[in-house]
């Protein structure tokens, strides 16, 4: 039996995830030192679809090792009704596949503006970061097959 290219993505998340940790370690050591000198009270986090996975993902791994309270809001409550949120002593994490996306651009610049420390997750080697935000971090992952439409036969 012939592997997915699925299953092919998920077996080669170890060596992924140990190429981001080199390839980001200035970036994650700048993120570190910025989330404790910043100490919040809770992190937001701004994503929308396989991003938002991510963002789950994230939530459970700061909640439980570090303690801190993580919830997604909603990009549109900045992108589409203007609305401003009250971050006070808040980071807020910003995944973004290209870096790009309209409305998590708006909400990370929201989120600054409201007081949060901001950081960014993009996927794109090339990707500018949400602006706002003083600390970004590029997967790089090797180009996803699984996730593409086939074409008929």
């Amino acid at each position: 039996m012939t592997q997915t290219h699925m299953a092919r993505e998920v077996a080669e998340i170890p060596e992924a995830a140990a190429r981001f940790l080199d390839r980001s370690a200035a970036a994650l050591e700048r993120a570190a030192k910025a989330m404790r000198d910043a100490d919040p009270a809770l992190i937001a986090t701004v994503a929308r679809g396989s991003s938002d996975h991510a963002a789950t993902y994230l939530k459970y791994a700061i909640e439980l090792l570090a303690g801190v309270p993580v919830a997604s809001v909603g990009p549109s409550v900045a992108s589409i009704y203007g609305r401003p949120l009250r971050f006070g002593a808040a980071a807020c994490i910003g995944i973004s596949q290209s870096g790009q996306s309209p409305d998590i651009v708006e909400m990370m610049r929201a989120a600054q503006k409201g007081g949060a420390l901001t950081i960014a997750i993009t996927n794109a080697a090339k990707a500018p970061s949400p602006p706002p935000a003083p600390i970004a971090f590029r997967c790089r992952p090797a180009r996803n097959k699984a996730s593409r439409p086939r074409k008929p036969s």
